[in-house]
């Protein structure tokens, strides 16, 4: 009953690839000051609410079975964080425009956090759970690292990291096994 499990050097590293994906997911929303609960914007609370609703709606879809598989919810994180990169680029104008791009930036960050966990649950607890302690030792560690390698230009930083992120991800989505259905 107390048996050894041997772990592969593939899943050591897939391991290894998840803590720092995840950790700078994490980082990233504390390098990025324009979303989510450190933002200063007026509209903050929005994109929090709009990840929240998200959260909720894929809860929602997969317990009645209409989403089984974390592709989809891939492919819509990165469609998200591509329109808030490129909202991020053009200079705010009006409310409406800052209003929007909370919004899409937290489905895009909530979109996003729904898939690494897939990845962790793929783990059994014993590992999972340090895992993503494991990240967030990393993301503690990632904004002084992106202070001393961007010296103050934190869009650039973010853009880095969130990619770094988001590729990191996809390698670990495309390893990871779907649960079997109960």
């Amino acid at each position: 009953m107390n048996e050894q499990a041997t772990i592969s050097r593939k899943t050591i590293v897939l391991m290894a690839l998840s803590v720092v994906g995840f950790g700078f997911l994490q980082g990233a929303r504390l390098i990025d000051l324009g979303t989510g609960p450190y933002s200063p914007e007026p509209f903050a609370i929005a994109g929090i609410a709009a990840g929240g609703a998200t959260y909720l709606l894929l809860a929602l879809l997969s317990y009645f079975g209409r989403l089984e598989e974390t592709r989809p919810v891939f492919i819509a994180s990165l469609v998200t964080m591509a329109l808030r990169f490129a909202l991020s680029f053009v200079p705010a104008t009006s409310d409406a425009m800052i209003l929007v791009s909370q919004v899409i930036a937290g489905i895009g960050w909530a979109l996003i956090i729904l898939c690494w966990m897939q990845v962790f649950t793929s783990y059994r607890p014993v590992y999972s759970l340090p895992m993503i302690a494991g990240g967030y030792i990393v993301d503690m560690l990632l904004v002084p690292l992106t202070n001393t390698l961007f010296s103050g230009d934190r869009h650039i930083a973010l853009l880095v990291v969130v990619a770094l992120s988001l590729v990191a991800l996809g390698a670990c989505l495309k390893t990871t096994k779907p649960s079997p259905r109960a």
